[in-house]
């Protein structure tokens, strides 16, 4: 399992960039997801089409990470 805080600067900030599949870019919105993970919270931001993509990536990325975990999600 790869760990997903690698991807996260010291901030424990992250972007997830979305896989180029042709999708002109006034089609994305930009997306948030904030979590804990014991005493620190993390904020993860995607590009995606609507919420149901931008988790669907998100939990791609963070195998061990559930919705239990996640504090907030918006699209910002």
């Amino acid at each position: 399992m790869k760990d997903w805080r690698i991807m996260y600067d010291e901030e424990h900030m992250a972007d997830l960039n979305r896989e180029d599949d042709g999708t002109s870019i006034e089609e994305l919105g930009r997306f948030e997801v904030v979590f804990d993970v014991g005493d620190e919270r993390y904020y993860c931001f995607i590009d995606a089409i609507n919420m149901h993509e931008a988790l669907g990536q998100f939990f791609a990325q963070h195998e061990n990470i559930t919705y239990l975990n996640i504090v907030d999600h918006m699209e910002v």
